[in-house]
């Protein structure tokens, strides 16, 4: 993505940003990682964060050769809170992809208003025992983290069912898997990022590298456009 292209989608972000007020979230990424942000507490994420797990699937599905966009999905932050998710794909004349520019919505004071309002015409005790709003999702939502160990975290939930197993009692097959799900993600795009898996995984540096090189490898055997991610 060239400068210009950066400059006029940073001036959109902002525009957006301020127009749609501030339950709204813009975010601009290139390829790789985040180029610029408007009102980035939402989600937590900043400029140099890594792409998130759906854009990263959407590289290697090219689902932006048939389609323009991708609106309404579930994304989740690391502390949990559920965002209203829409992606613009950004292509050059030839249609290849640039990079992205995302809109996401935090309803949750929206939910606390319906939670008050109900509490307008009944009292609080009902409301308590018999009325609940909720969120729903599903599992192909995309992902933001905080940091680095949250991340981990919950890859290893995913892996082994437990995100408080000791490292010392995982398999060699069970930290690789761990490592693959997490350069999957984008996380070994973010500084000290081999470090501080390493040390949650009980493993070397040398170790790490050793692990990620061999998915990079299987990776480029399958799939041409991970080549992106280096």
């Amino acid at each position: 993505m060239n400068e210009h292209t950066i400059e006029q989608y940073s001036a959109l972000a902002d525009f957006l940003g301020q127009a749609l007020g501030p339950h709204f979230e813009a975010i601009l990424y290139d390829l790789h990682n985040i180029v610029a942000t408007y009102n980035s507490a939402i989600s937590g994420r900043n400029v140099g964060d890594p792409l998130t797990n759906t854009l990263k699937q959407i590289v290697r599905d090219r689902k932006y050769a048939k389609e323009d966009y991708l609106t309404n999905f579930r994304g989740l932050t690391a502390n949990g809170k559920v965002l209203r998710c829409s992606c613009f794909f950004i292509k050059d004349k030839n249609g290849e992809l640039e990079g992205f520019f995302c809109l996401n919505f935090d309803d949750n004071r929206f939910k606390e208003l319906a939670e008050d309002l109900f509490r307008l015409c009944h009292p609080d005790s009902y409301v308590d025992r018999n009325i609940a709003i909720e969120i729903r999702g599903n599992e192909d939502s995309g992902t933001f983290y905080d940091t680095i160990s949250g991340a981990t975290n919950e890859v290893l939930q995913r892996v082994v069912g437990d995100d408080n197993i000791p490292s010392n009692r995982l398999t060699k097959s069970e930290k690789m898997e761990i490592i693959r799900q997490l350069y999957q993600r984008g996380v070994f795009q973010m500084k000290d990022s081999i470090n501080t898996v390493g040390q949650q995984l009980d493993c070397s540096q040398a170790t790490m590298y050793r692990y990620i090189a061999q998915i990079k490898k299987e990776d480029r055997q399958f799939d041409p456009i991970s080549s992106l991610e280096t």
